[in-house]
């Protein structure tokens, strides 16, 4: 059997829609329907109950579907297993990290990957750490850069470095560490963990999260501090300079969040990915 027909199946069971699925597969709808014939054929079971407003799979497509991305998983497995085995050290290694770490770390830290390791090469992935977990465990990724502590059975993890919370608020706003309760902070929307270690920070400081604001973006936040309508909290790794915020550290209890690098127990890579993380505890240890 062709993978390429489990991508197919795969593709249209996670969109519910075979227009999107073909976009995404780079082939047409046409197409894409006579290769899921041609799968359904081949297994003798109907994968898709099909209408003109939906697609939904049958109880034998729901069964088959998680068969069908361990085996490509495995199949992505093999084909780096025996690539790594002939040179470890080449190839293509995909890294990702979460929205709120990515625009701060990669353009540090890939130059010098690239530098140490020329024969391979990086793809980089920012999606949110619920999304790079699930890609880890699949094989889609080979490590991920994500905030501690996250325990997976199935991954082994290496601390990299801590970074502290600042004060981001409007340059004409004098801003108290110690009375921050008399602020509304603004905060990322649901999904992002810099959300969730910020509610930790202010149920701790007794702050009150805005209801009226939710940006998708640490630049969108910023933007909104500018024009004066909160306070939020920023790792200092990620401080953007914008005309009119001004950033403020804590006195004491300093708040922060710890960053390591993630990948599979069984992966491969072990050995390429502690010198990595050697090398960043290494580089943030000197900038102290």
């Amino acid at each position: 059997m062709n993978t390429r027909l489990l991508e197919y199946f795969i593709a249209v069971a996670e969109h519910r829609s075979f227009k999107k699925a073909a976009d995404l597969c780079g082939v047409s709808q046409p197409a894409l329907s006579i290769q899921l014939k041609k799968l359904e054929g081949i297994l003798g079971v109907d994968l898709f109950e099909r209408t003109n407003k939906s697609v939904m799979l049958t109880e034998a497509g729901k069964q088959i579907l998680s068969d069908s991305k361990q085996l490509l998983t495995n199949v992505v497995t093999l084909t780096k297993k025996a690539q790594l085995f002939s040179d470890p050290y080449s190839g293509e290694m995909y890294v990702g990290a979460f929205p709120t770490l990515a625009p701060s770390l990669f353009p540090k830290l890939i130059p010098e990957l690239v530098d140490t390791y020329p024969n391979i090469k990086f793809h980089l992935i920012e999606e949110k750490t619920e999304n790079l977990i699930g890609m880890l465990n699949e094989g889609k990724l080979d490590c991920a850069f994500l905030a501690e502590p996250e325990e997976h059975p199935l991954l082994k993890s290496q601390t990299l470095y801590k970074e502290n919370f600042l004060i981001a608020h409007p340059e004409s706003l004098q801003v108290d560490p110690l009375k921050l309760t008399e602020h509304n902070i603004m905060l990322l929307q649901e999904g992002h963990c810099l959300r969730d270690q910020a509610l930790e920070v202010c149920a701790l400081s007794g702050l009150s999260e805005s209801i009226d604001y939710s940006a998708s973006s640490l630049s969108t936040l910023l933007h909104m501090i500018q024009l004066g309508n909160g306070i939020t909290l920023i790792p200092e790794h990620s401080v953007q300079k914008v005309d009119g915020v001004k950033y403020t550290p804590f006195k004491k209890n300093i708040p922060g969040r710890s960053i390591g690098i993630f990948w599979r127990k069984s992966s491969l890579r072990d050995e390429i990915l502690l010198e990595i993380a050697d090398d960043i505890q290494r580089e943030f240890k000197s900038r102290k």
